[in-house]
């Protein structure tokens, strides 16, 4: 029987880049946590900015989540409440995850 360490690595990096692409955020810098600390996002009762542009964003993110980075679960979780009416605030949530 072989008793070598076998290991299988998932990795979706070139999803991650082509997004970044297309949300001109290529060259954006890592942050330590994906949500920032004591952040306070407000629920509004009308847009602020395009409904459907958010959407993507967080579809996006929620694809990330359920097949290789569970870590940003609670972020994502926060940021999908506001998917009907978010604002600025929001946005730049979003773009703190990416």
């Amino acid at each position: 029987m072989d008793n070598r360490i076998r290991k299988l690595t998932i990795s979706q990096k070139q999803y991650i880049e082509t997004i970044l692409e297309q949300y001109s955020m290529a060259n954006c810098k890592p942050a330590k946590t994906s949500m920032a600390a004591n952040l306070q996002l407000l629920t509004l009762t009308e847009a602020k900015i395009d409904i459907i542009e958010y959407q993507r964003y967080i579809g996006s993110l929620m694809y990330l989540m359920i097949y290789t980075h569970p870590n940003i679960a609670y972020s994502v979780g926060v940021l999908s409440r506001h998917v009907a009416c978010p604002g600025r605030t929001h946005i730049q949530a979003v773009k703190h995850v990416f």
